[in-house]
């Protein structure tokens, strides 16, 4: 194993250079790409944070997929992967010798997050967690649900506050995949009645529902989320826009305030767009609404409502055509373009929610 100190601004570099070392990559189209792919991430991060590069690491998640899927294939995949390690101080090797610079980092909450990187070009952004407080101002305006993780950097163990993401990889895992995964990650971490969940685990729950071969992936509708979900302890609940028609915002916005992270289905029935568009993916906050945005309300956006015999005017933020995409704020890390085609065709979709169950009763 080799270890790496650098600093986000070399960081597209040095990484790639670990990269291309690593799994003896030579094509310069492919080693280009990684460093975009690179740069999306790293961009978002703050100039002062500091990095720990480790490869050959072994990964419990890639793992999984490698044993049950990778490693059937004709071509040769590596079994490993390189870990990146966030901090805001600077990092010396005395961070892993020294007692005290370690219990000091620890205490003042210095390490911020982690990146796995997988062997599986171009989907190379494997299981993460970042802490807010590593993001620019203007990437951290927003609020989410946050639990703690136990990490370890160099050997040395450290905690962050975050939510876990991963990217599919379009054969084993796909966007409903990652979905389940991530909600369990979450759930099993900050509650010790639940259970962190691997890819394969999930595969086997759907094997019993499913009318053809699993793999490669083809992804899932949400009753197969739903009913992965149930097997795994929660007890999800599903609601459509079609259902529930002009209460559906109102829904959404009051399960997302409550702090509870939401799998939404998203599906399009346009006849003109591509059947493709179909996705999944965790909802786990909202942006922070800015107080500009309050002096633009006027009085034809109020709502008169009879409470009581008397008549009162309210105006409901969550409803509100000006705000009412700000509440589907999706993870850290799809990329911008990506959140913005999706927001274009938001308004021919139609959505669903999955609530876990033991939260149900305390709205």
């Amino acid at each position: 194993m080799a270890i790496i100190l650098s600093t986000i601004k070399d960081a597209v570099k040095d990484v790639t250079d670990a990269y291309v070392d690593t799994y003896d990559i030579i094509d310069l189209d492919t080693i280009n790409e990684i460093k975009k792919i690179l740069k999306r991430h790293f961009c978002r991060l703050r100039e002062e944070i500091n990095i720990i590069i480790e490869t050959n690491y072994v990964d419990r998640m890639y793992r999984d997929i490698y044993y049950h899927y990778i490693s059937t294939k004709l071509d040769s995949y590596p079994r490993n992967c390189i870990r990146i390690s966030l901090f805001d101080v600077k990092v010396t090797e005395d961070l892993f010798y020294d007692y005290d610079t370690t219990e000091k980092v620890r205490k003042e909450k210095n390490y911020l997050g982690f990146y796995v990187l997988r062997p599986t070009f171009p989907q190379i952004i494997g299981r993460n967690v970042i802490s807010p407080g590593a993001l620019l101002k203007e990437h951290n305006n927003f609020k989410t649900c946050t639990t703690c993780f136990s990490m370890t950097a160099a050997g040395v163990k450290f905690d962050v506050v975050g939510f876990p993401h991963t990217s599919q990889d379009g054969e084993m895992i796909c966007c409903a995949d990652v979905t389940i995964w991530a909600i369990m990650e979450y759930f099993g971490n900050k509650y010790p009645e639940y259970s962190i969940v691997s890819p394969s685990k999930t595969m086997s729950f759907i094997r019993s529902i499913s009318f053809e071969r699993q793999l490669p992936t083809k992804g899932l509708y949400i009753e197969s989320i739903s009913y992965a979900l149930r097997e795994l302890g929660l007890g999800p609940k599903i609601y459509s826009r079609d259902v529930y028609k002009k209460d559906f915002d109102k829904l959404f916005g009051c399960y997302i305030e409550s702090g509870i992270p939401i799998a939404v289905a998203i599906e399009n029935y346009s006849k003109v767009s591509r059947p493709d568009n179909n996705h999944a993916l965790v909802c786990t906050g909202h942006v922070i609404e800015d107080f500009e945005n309050c002096r633009k309300i006027i009085e034809e956006d109020f709502k008169e409502e009879k409470h009581n015999g008397k008549t009162i005017k309210i105006f409901d933020w969550i409803q509100s055509k000006k705000s009412l995409f700000s509440w589907t704020i999706i993870y850290l890390f799809i990329t911008k373009q990506h959140f913005q085609n999706l927001l274009i065709i938001m308004q021919e979709l139609k959505l669903a929610i999955l609530l876990p169950h033991y939260i149900q009763r305390y709205i």
